[in-house]
């Protein structure tokens, strides 16, 4: 095939490397993800907008770039054009995909109001049925470090004496008091994540959309070294 083709076969499978990794680093990313959900179930918003849909979108897309990287290797290796080809599609696919998904979430981040009015309504619910059923938004505090709503006031009509719910406080403080209770409210925290994801991701998504586009160039190149080659055979 030359000199140049044998370069492009080589850069390939390096790219086929670097798309593993990404993989890799996607699924890791998704997990994280439907971990907190988990961890944090019954916050509605949490569960529906900032974590379940971007953890299944990136743990699809990694499971396709897998499968994308099998299809790539065995055409690279077996100098097989169509399946070169198939890698190149499906990279082009996956490419725009991830183009599309990073500028949705870099747009969506600017645009915090709908989120910040939802997770507050929800908050407030939690909050107002903290009595009976303590243990969701226990859960957000412990994991966020955050302590109420807004700010550790949001319990001050509703605590016992001077102390404050533990899970408000450091682990191991055995009397939580408003003087040591995190002083940041979890809907702070919860905004602050989501767009701090969003920004993230959205420029993970488009950096790696580009070098799946870039990767298809190579693909198609590479198939095409091969149909001149097996043509000059035949020939």
């Amino acid at each position: 095939m030359g000199c140049c083709a044998t370069a492009l076969k080589i850069i390939n499978g390096l790219m086929s490397v670097f798309y593993s990794i990404v993989a890799l680093m996607m699924f890791i990313l998704g997990a994280y993800a439907l971990f907190i959900v988990f961890w944090a179930h019954d916050e509605k918003t949490i569960e529906q907008e900032l974590l379940a849909v971007p953890a299944i979108v990136f743990l699809a897309l990694g499971f396709l770039l897998i499968l994308t990287v099998i299809i790539g290797c065995c055409g690279i290796c077996r100098e097989a054009p169509c399946c070169t080809e198939t890698y190149s599609v499906f990279l082009i696919i996956l490419g725009l995909a991830q183009l599309a998904l990073g500028a949705y979430l870099l747009v969506e981040q600017n645009n915090q109001q709908r989120l910040v009015n939802r997770v507050d309504t929800d908050l407030q619910s939690l909050l107002n049925r903290y009595r009976d059923d303590p243990r969701p938004l226990d859960q957000i505090q412990e994991f966020m470090e955050c302590c109420g709503k807004d700010s550790p006031a949001d319990f001050s009509l509703m605590v016992h004496g001077q102390e404050w719910p533990t899970s408000c406080c450091p682990q191991g403080t055995k009397f939580c008091t408003d003087y040591r209770a995190f002083r940041t409210g979890c809907l702070d925290e919860i905004v602050n994540l989501s767009r701090f994801n969003n920004i993230i991701l959205g420029w993970v998504s488009i950096i790696v959309g580009l070098s799946e586009i870039f990767g298809a160039v190579l693909g198609f190149w590479v198939s095409c070294g091969v149909w001149r080659k097996q043509t000059i055979t035949w020939a």
